[in-house]
């Protein structure tokens, strides 16, 4: 698998989230905001089997994810089509490690995996008491088929759209007007999830 130079995944298959958030690490734009949410903080367990492709300028990339999320412990790993593993990133508490294979993890920040993972599946009442503390707002429609992240000035700054229903095992896009980039998330197994 080539090198992604503009393009990170969380979601996650995500986004690292529904997904696991792939995450488009651009250069200069530094690290996504820590939300400080230990995996515990998500309330209940999660078990994803995801396809993520990512959409950066004229780059596009897809990876597979599988996600765990159990008591106190996360573990993403992204795989190559023919089934490598290409880089897994581990969050234990608030320890967050990330081990690489092959250089995957070249021109990706695994902070934006973690935040779009979290955006996407955490608790809204959660969410909103962790991106208050980085100074952003959490608005979730009514029906809870959109999730939209505002920053400190107010302008929208990323949007993910539950495409079969909030938490159902389906389909999420997750746009990020900030960097920009896009991710187009494909659920294929939703395991043990409570």
């Amino acid at each position: 698998m080539r090198h992604i130079r503009g393009l990170a995944f969380c979601a996650l298959a995500s986004v690292i989230s529904g997904c696991v958030a792939l995450s488009p690490a651009i250069e200069g734009a530094g690290h996504a905001p820590n939300l400080d949410l230990p995996p515990e903080s998500l309330g209940r367990n999660l078990s994803l089997s995801q396809i993520v492709t990512g959409t950066y300028g004229d780059q596009t990339q897809s990876m597979r994810f599988e996600v765990e999320v159990e008591g106190n412990k996360l573990v993403i790993a992204a795989l190559s089509h023919l089934g490598a593993t290409l880089f897994v990133l581990r969050q234990e508490g608030e320890k967050v490690a990330v081990d690489a294979y092959a250089g995957e993890l070249d021109g990706i920040d695994p902070s934006w995996m973690l935040f779009d993972l979290q955006v996407t599946y955490w608790p809204g009442e959660r969410l909103e008491r962790a991106l208050s503390m980085q100074r952003m707002r959490l608005e979730d429609e009514p029906d809870n088929s959109v999730r939209r992240v505002f920053g400190p000035r107010g302008e929208l700054v990323m949007e993910v759209r539950y495409l079969d229903g909030f938490l159902a095992p389906g389909d999420i896009s997750i746009d990020h007007f900030d960097r920009p980039y896009r991710l187009l998330i494909e659920t294929l197994e939703r395991g043990k999830n409570s």
